[in-house]
């Protein structure tokens, strides 16, 4: 039987990017590949508890919801072809962009990160841009915590062929949403693009 190193599965909306206010279940797999200075999920670095598959399409089913979250961690460290197979509903991605697999392909929502300077970690653009092809839909996703952050990723988009929206959001603890606003707007940059707030965060939840 197929198992997962799992963190934790809980109910709540998506609070980032396009799908924002969309209630659905996430699936936080466990293990991550990075380790990005302003990570707000750290305890879900590290592979301690291993889970059924069915035992997590069983708590899964427990909700009312028609979008289900994989997230992590890096999800893409763990097989999740069979997870996919096995859950009966729309399936949403959430990956730091440096790990690719063809499972990609027949997800209905893959939001990808580019890794800001103040996250301390490289990408890897030509893994980054294999999974930017192979989504059927999604975002490319940034957090921003300064000037030079905002800078490296209006730069990076020269190096990039994106065909989904760019999502940027503020650093919750380092820059205010005014001042991202101020960023853009004083230098935009030249592509489709959200800038966000966590709603989640706003809004006291998970």
């Amino acid at each position: 039987m197929q198992k997962y190193f799992l963190s934790e599965i809980f109910f709540s909306v998506n609070g980032e990017g396009l799908q924002i206010g969309i209630p659905m279940v996430f699936i936080r797999l466990s293990g991550c590949n990075l380790r990005c200075k302003w990570c707000d999920t750290k305890d879900s670095w590290v592979q301690n508890d291993q889970v059924s598959l069915d035992d997590i399409v069983r708590e899964v089913d427990k909700y009312d919801t028609e979008w289900v979250c994989i997230t992590g961690g890096e999800p893409l460290l763990q097989d999740i072809k069979p997870l996919i197979k096995k859950l009966q509903y729309k399936i949403s991605l959430e990956t730091n962009g440096t790990i690719y697999d063809d499972i990609i392909k027949e997800i209905d929502f893959v939001s990808v990160d580019i890794k800001t300077p103040s996250s301390e970690m490289k990408n890897d653009f030509t893994v980054l841009q294999k999974v930017l092809d192979n989504t059927k839909y999604g975002q490319l996703k940034a957090v921003i915590s300064d000037e030079n952050d905002y800078l490296f990723v209006k730069n990076s988009l020269n190096e990039i062929d994106l065909k989904f929206p760019l999502i940027l959001q503020p650093n919750f603890f380092e820059l205010s949403y005014k001042d991202l606003f101020s960023l853009y707007s004083k230098n935009p940059v030249d592509h489709e693009i959200r800038i966000l707030m966590q709603l989640h965060k706003i809004g006291d939840l998970k």
